[in-house]
């Protein structure tokens, strides 16, 4: 395991490889988006974009551990190539397709202004591939042996569920997209740990839970000031750091305090002039960060080591926020 709150001057692919498999708890990164940016790989041609985009992907989810959650911020380029290549991570599901209206962009009579950004939200869940009609028809028949009459009563066993109060007076219970049984709908790791402990499947079903952290069997969130997936602030970055697609720190926090508690590991394969690290630094959070640009990097070292974190006011961006105070070392403090 490389060593942690360190910036790498490398190549992503060079410092995955590093990496332990399930080592960290969150990724959130800012890739190029292939637009012909100034910077590596963002000026290559389609398939060679999206096979490079396919290695570098790969490793993440390998890093990645059971129940965490990954972050890519992508323009509307590639946003379906990518997606695609997710779609044959099978270990990989998306949970929110979210849209962030930086509300700035180019204003013209020749076409809309392109004004917003993507930011595709996956977790690992873990649960094996297999045929979802045939494990449906398993979980009913394994149901009816362990003396479980109606799905309700599993249900209720399982306590995973909200129970429903309708209006015909019969009461059941709700799972946010139907259960299993229906042979339509892939267990969640959280499932599929009951129903092994409840009803005994078959060895192809079974998970190897011993090294799934218990608290990790539903995948972390933990609720933010903005919990629709259109956000509309914060608005885009003005003072950059010499980096030309820089995201607003406000941004990386939200994302950041969603899906990781304190201490955890944050992984960015693209710190860029390091918006990823310093929101770490600043929520007491670890963070690893890979950076093939030596000119960025030594900008990422600067705001890390001159900067002083002190709390600030939670109005600002919904939640805990810092305020680089830069006094001590005779530099007039900005807030970002």
């Amino acid at each position: 395991m490389l060593e942690l709150n360190k910036v790498y001057n490398m190549d992503c692919l060079e410092g995955l490889k590093q990496l332990e498999s399930n080592s960290v708890d969150l990724i959130l990164t800012d890739p190029p988006y292939n637009i012909g940016k100034d910077f590596e790989n963002d000026n290559l041609p389609k398939k060679e974009y999206i096979d490079w985009c396919k290695k570098w992907i790969r490793e993440c989810v390998r890093v990645l551990k059971v129940g965490g959650s990954f972050y890519l911020t992508l323009g509307w380029q590639c946003v379906a190539e990518i997606k695609t290549i997710f779609n044959k991570e099978e270990f990989m599901r998306l949970k929110n397709w979210i849209i962030w209206y930086r509300q700035d962009g180019w204003k013209g009579d020749k076409g809309f202004a392109q004004s917003h950004e993507h930011i595709l939200y996956y977790i690992k869940d873990n649960t094996p591939p297999f045929n979802l009609e045939e494990f449906g028809k398993h979980v009913t028949e394994k149901r009816l042996e362990a003396g479980y009459k109606t799905v309700d009563g599993l249900m209720e066993a399982m306590g995973l569920y909200t129970l429903v109060h309708r209006a015909s007076g019969k009461d059941g219970y709700f799972s946010g997209a139907g259960f299993v049984e229906s042979g339509k709908k892939k267990p969640t790791l959280q499932e599929m740990v009951r129903l092994n402990e409840l009803l005994k499947l078959d060895k192809k079903y079974n998970i190897d839970i011993k090294t799934v952290d218990k608290n990790k069997y539903n995948v972390l969130f933990n609720k933010v000031d903005v919990c629709d997936d259109v956000w509309l602030t914060p608005k885009s970055e003005k003072k950059r750091l010499g980096h030309p697609t820089q995201k607003p720190e406000a941004l990386f926090r939200r994302i950041i305090r969603a899906s990781s508690d304190e201490g955890d590991i944050v992984l960015d394969p693209f710190v860029g002039s390091g918006t990823t690290a310093f929101a770490c630094k600043s929520l007491n959070r670890n963070s690893i960060s890979f950076e093939i640009d030596s000119n960025f990097v030594k900008i990422v070292n600067k705001r890390l080591s001159q900067e002083v974190l002190l709390p600030l006011d939670t109005k600002r961006d919904g939640g805990t926020a810092f305020l680089p105070t830069l006094k001590g070392l005779g530099i007039q403090p900005t807030i970002l």
